[in-house]
Parts: C-alpha cells; structure tokens; sequence
C-alpha cells in the first residue's frame, strides 16, 4: 500500500476540523433525544473497530456516523 505525503497546508486545515460536538451532530442528537431515544455518544460500536460513531444504540445495535460539509466538500461550508 502505497503512503501519499501530507502537505503542511493539508495539516494544518485538518487540525482546525471539530472531530466531536459538530453541529449538526448536536442538531440530530437534540432530534433523538426529544424523541424519546435514548443513545451513546464517540463510542467504538464494535470491538476491535478503530473508529468511533456519533451516536450508538447499544440494544438494537445500530451505530451513526455523522460526515459534515467538510467531508462533503460543501462550497458554502466546507474550509
């Protein structure tokens, strides 16, 4: 597998990325939980996964990931 170089442009617009609380993950969770639902927050939903989900639910094993604009590339919102 080949490594690609990341510039010191890349890196410095990737550490300015919130990873956790995004805002449109507080939106859903505010959705959830004025549903009734109840959920856990940044958990691994599987052991041995290296990435964790927004939002788990733990009995009926389910687990969402929440990609913003960033990841999107959104014109308007994406850095």
């Amino acid at each position: 597998m080949r490594r690609l170089e990341t510039t010191a442009k890349t890196r410095a617009r990737m550490s300015r990325q919130r990873s956790r609380n995004t805002e449109g993950e507080l939106a859903l969770r505010r959705v959830l939980h004025a549903s009734g639902l109840r959920y856990r927050v940044h958990r691994r939903p599987v052991k041995g996964v290296r990435r964790e989900a927004d939002v788990v639910f733990g009995a009926a094993r389910v687990a969402v990931f929440v990609d913003g604009c960033f990841w999107h590339g959104c014109p308007e919102q994406a850095t």
